[in-house]
């Protein structure tokens, strides 16, 4: 997920409350908008045949976070689904979330290419690590944006009890980069958010909230 600006819901209220924040869901397959029955690719129901469209309708209902899955990128490891992707990305304004597959290197390749201003760009990268592709050349993508200037963090993957679950090696790599990495649960997420797009402390900030961050070689 490649984020320019400060999303409103990411500060706080005057009142020191947040609005509950919905994100509406597109499941991609084969190029539609579908929904799995039970997870199985060969029981979906075809939900709209134009992605982008629906997309569009989301935002004209007033959303403006988008969540996007790629269930046969899911499936086959690396994105499946591009150019429905793409058109969203065409189509609405929305600030889009992309999950599906565990080929990390094609995705950052591919939020790369979106990318025009480094320097006011960050990139959160919610992952286990565990690299389904070419693990040495995720690092080096990881590497040269952060020589370009885009501020990278990786957000560990948290198991079902709730601790962070990553290949550590990687982990470890990557923070050698002086990139944060650590696991945080969804209800702190916003506040990581406020404190990374003001371009407070982040290591500061999880020290306060009592979150390991992975230290770099």
């Amino acid at each position: 997920m490649v984020i320019a600006q400060p999303p409103r819901y990411a500060l706080d209220r005057n009142d020191g409350t947040r609005p509950v924040i919905l994100f509406p869901a597109i499941d991609l397959k084969d190029g539609l908008a579908v929904r799995l029955e039970q997870g199985d690719m060969a029981r979906a129901t075809v939900f709209n045949r134009d992605p982008a469209k629906q997309a569009h309708a989301f935002e004209t209902q007033g959303f403006r976070h988008l969540h996007v899955v790629d269930l046969d990128g899911a499936f086959a490891g690396k994105p499946m689904n591009v150019t429905a992707v793409e058109r969203i990305l065409e189509t609405v304004g929305l600030c889009v979330q992309l999950g599906g597959g565990t080929d990390i290197n094609s995705a950052l390749a591919y939020c790369e290419q979106h990318i025009e201003h480094p320097a006011k760009t960050h990139l959160i990268l919610i992952s286990d690590l565990y690299e389904g592709g070419n693990a040495e050349s995720m690092l080096a993508r990881i590497a040269a944006l952060k020589q370009s200037g885009v501020k990278v963090i990786a957000l560990l993957a948290l198991s079902d009890d709730g601790h962070p679950a990553y290949n550590s090696d990687h982990a470890v790599k990557i923070a050698s980069m002086h990139c944060p990495v650590f696991g945080c649960t969804p209800d702190q997420f916003p506040d990581l958010m406020a404190v990374a797009l003001t371009g407070r402390d982040i290591e500061q900030w999880a020290a306060s909230k009592d979150i390991a961050l992975v230290r770099g070689q």
